[in-house]
């Protein structure tokens, strides 16, 4: 019998919001496996795509852009 895999998905929109990010833009997605540390140290733009298994630390404050994808497994 073969395991049952779980669906992975994209976090968005209100879900989004509660992560404390300073400034959020509009169409916004992070898939659930991002590991995002100190979220309230980071603005992003709009039309922003973060994809599985992304890292990011904020030590500092930072921005992300509008346009942005962030590929798989990139820190």
């Amino acid at each position: 019998m073969k395991p049952e895999l779980k669906k992975l998905s994209y976090v968005v929109d209100d879900e989004l919001a509660s992560f404390g990010f300073a400034a959020l833009g509009s169409n916004v997605s992070v898939h659930e496996t991002a590991n995002i540390v100190f979220p309230e140290n980071i603005t992003i733009g709009s039309r922003v795509r973060i994809d599985p298994f992304v890292t990011i630390i904020a030590s500092k404050p930072m921005a992300i852009g509008s346009n942005v994808h962030i590929g798989a497994y990139s820190y």
